[in-house]
């Protein structure tokens, strides 16, 4: 049996970023959105949270022009 990859909000895969600490991963999507992925161990003991954490999201930058 294979497990589904974990997915943003959007539906979209999340990508990891490579940086882990305490087993619990960063991510980010194509979206913006990033967080945390937390460890199979810790959903075991806390069935209540979700594996993929969104910590918050990127905004776009907008420059005024000056006329």
């Amino acid at each position: 049996m294979t497990s589904k990859p974990p997915t943003c909000p959007c539906g979209n895969p999340v990508a990891l970023t490579g940086t882990t600490k305490d087993d619990i991963s960063d991510w980010r999507c194509c979206c913006g959105r990033f967080g945390f992925l937390l460890p199979p161990d810790y959903l075991t003991k806390h069935p209540e949270e979700l594996p993929v954490q969104v910590c918050g999201r990127k905004q776009t930058r907008t420059t005024k022009v000056a006329a």
